[in-house]
């Protein structure tokens, strides 16, 4: 009788382990990858949205309103001239620290990681493309190509961070003083230039 009920015993606990090993091994594959995320941005005002594309690869899409600051320094003058514009940008990211992250117990939910990218996007403004160019009349669209270093850190309370330094070219309709005729000219003008983009933010889904 007592070999019964040991042996029930024995029977009851493995089934209930045969039962639990799905689960257990679900619950042991590896969940550190790229999701989808639509945010609000603050600084400049908008909207944001990443599409997981692959292992740990986005899609970014954002609507925002860019905001330039120019300052024109001279022996004569002084002035800082403010814009802010329409702008819309798409990119590519990969994130490739995801584990190293999760490893050490911080959070990698949320895309919150380190990241490389490549980005385009559209600017629709009056402010001068360079220091050697004058304010447009009218908005006009730069384009922009580039690629950068960032990193993105959606926190549990809902607040988003997100820094990239790179790289971009823009380029687009310039309005200058031509060097071999001396009239103001106007035509097709590109540059690269240094990039620096802060977003904060608030994070949906």
């Amino acid at each position: 009788m007592h070999t019964s009920n040991l042996n029930h015993r024995i029977a009851h606990l493995l089934g209930t382990f045969l039962l639990c090993l799905p689960f257990t091994t679900f619950a042991q594959e590896d969940p550190v990858d790229a999701t989808n995320l639509t945010k609000i941005t603050l600084l400049t005002p908008g909207i944001s949205h990443e599409h997981r594309i692959g292992k740990k690869q986005t899609l970014h899409m954002g609507a925002l309103m860019n905001v330039t600051v120019q300052s024109v320094i001279s022996s004569t003058f002084s002035a800082t001239d403010v814009y802010i514009d329409p702008a819309a940008t798409v990119g590519y990211r990969y994130y490739y620290n995801f584990e190293k992250r999760a490893e050490r117990g911080k959070r990698y939910e949320k895309n919150s990681g380190n990241y490389i990218s490549a980005f385009s996007g559209l600017v629709f403004t009056k402010a001068a493309m360079s220091s050697i160019h004058w304010e447009e009349m009218n908005r006009r669209a730069i384009g922009i190509l580039g690629t950068c270093w960032g990193f993105q850190r959606n926190y549990r309370g809902h607040f988003s961070l997100d820094l990239n330094l790179g790289l971009q070219y823009q380029f687009g309709k310039a309005t200058f003083f031509h060097p071999v005729t001396g009239q103001l000219t106007r035509e097709g003008s590109g540059e690269f230039v240094p990039s620096a983009n802060l977003k904060l933010g608030i994070w949906l889904n």
